[in-house]
């Protein structure tokens, strides 16, 4: 597989649609977090179609502009994350995770414990991926 990394120089409308570009997979990858922690995303499938969900919603017709491709890769890397969280409780790494959902959503209402998925915010370093088109 070839990877090409690269920095270009650009204008300021292309780093607009860039940085929309980034916002929207950031919002893709923290809702697949949240529906899964409502019990809505079961399976990496599901996470795909929450995407295509994502992209009809009425509410939020900017998710349908990003390309599906570079959304179902966000939803890959949350599903990745899930995955991990999981493997470190069967492997009772101490630190990584919190295994009892049901309890520790109940001890601080709906909020994720230490080791759950996080829910990504504003970073410097960020990047929406685009495997074979765009």
């Amino acid at each position: 597989m070839l990877v090409y990394e690269m920095k270009l120089k650009g204008t300021e409308s292309q780093y607009r649609r860039l940085d929309e570009a980034i916002r929207t997979g950031r919002f893709v990858r923290n809702s697949v977090i949240r529906a899964w922690l409502d019990g809505q995303v079961k399976s990496r499938n599901d996470a795909y179609k929450h995407c295509k969900v994502l992209s009809d919603n009425q509410e939020f017709p900017w998710v349908a502009r990003l390309n599906s491709m570079a959304r179902q890769a966000h939803a890959e890397r949350a599903w990745a994350s899930i995955e991990r969280f999981y493997r470190n409780c069967r492997q009772k790494i101490p630190g990584k995770k919190r295994c009892d959902l049901a309890a520790s959503q109940a001890a601080r209402g709906s909020a994720p414990r230490k080791g759950f998925p996080k829910f990504k915010k504003y970073q410097v370093r960020a990047s929406v991926e685009y495997k074979t088109s765009g």
